[in-house]
């Protein structure tokens, strides 16, 4: 919207000189209504993209179960040019805190203490049992007879022929291994997620740098030059309105780069857990 906002200015200018020079009888009414109709195209893109922007920010107060009133207040502001740490800081705060990682750790974790519980299951648990035992003998036409008193232990321990949990202790042992491996391939493939956004980010970051510093200040400039050139006579309105359309594609071009840039650091930010510290 600021860049079609910019166009408008331009545009307007070059109506104003276009009307003067055709009052003067220097140009034609065709110049007139060149520099007219390319304005009214640019208001018209200006036009889609408030609409547009309105739709998004509707869809965004859906997501965040929101009415349309109050009005969602937005930081408009682009990150500055950012300096990344290098790629081991990075891949090893993605170690840390990836979420899928910490699941599969946990995992490997509960399979170790399944084994042992495994394990420890196949042996029933021992009985042991003490008591004390008395009993007297009667034998008719005899004195009465002394007691006999005696200790009694026992000790039971099952033997697991039958049933040793070997088919849990298996299920267990598997479940663990699975999970090992699942470990080892995130490390290696967070690694090299990490590696690959990174290196997009720097590449877009260059781009977007390259279209601030270099492209957009000197279309910018060529604009200008080539409006007062006509004013001047020196150039057609053909010639003007084609440096204007020529300063509208770069400007989508730098904007298209630009968002890829931003989603390319959304997505960097998220594969580093950035955004759950």
């Amino acid at each position: 919207v600021e860049a079609r906002n910019r166009l408008i200015e331009f545009d307007l200018k070059l109506v104003d000189v276009a009307r003067r020079r055709f009052g003067a009888a220097e140009v034609s009414e065709i110049d007139v209504n060149m520099a007219q109709l390319d304005l009214e195209r640019i208001r018209q893109e200006r036009a889609l993209l408030l609409s547009d922007k309105a739709a998004q920010t509707d869809h965004l107060n859906l997501l965040l179960g929101r009415t349309a009133a109050p009005a969602l207040a937005l930081d408009e502001a682009l990150p500055a040019t950012e300096t990344f740490p290098a790629l081991p800081e990075l891949q090893r705060r993605a170690l840390e805190t990836r979420p899928d990682l910490r699941s599969a750790l946990l995992k490997a974790e509960r399979a170790h203490a399944d084994t042992k519980l495994a394990l420890s299951e196949r042996w029933e648990d021992w009985t042991v049992g003490a008591g004390v035992e008395r009993s007297r003998s009667v034998i008719e036409g005899a004195p009465p007879q002394s007691s006999n008193n005696s200790l009694a232990l026992s000790l039971s321990i099952p033997l697991p022929l039958a049933d040793n949990k070997q088919g849990r202790i298996e299920e267990t042992l598997a479940s663990g291994a699975q999970a090992n491996a699942q470990i080892a391939a995130l490390r290696h493939s967070i690694g090299s997620e990490v590696a690959s956004n990174l290196a997009e980010v720097r590449r877009l970051q260059q781009s977007t740098l390259d279209y601030q510093r270099t492209l957009i200040p000197m279309s910018e400039r060529n604009l200008t030059l080539v409006q007062q050139s006509y004013g001047q006579g020196q150039l057609t309105i053909t010639e003007v309105v084609q440096a204007a359309r020529q300063q509208s594609d770069l400007n989508v071009s730098y904007l298209s780069t630009l968002n890829l840039y931003l989603q390319a650091l959304a997505k960097l930010r998220t594969t580093t857990g950035e955004y759950l510290r």
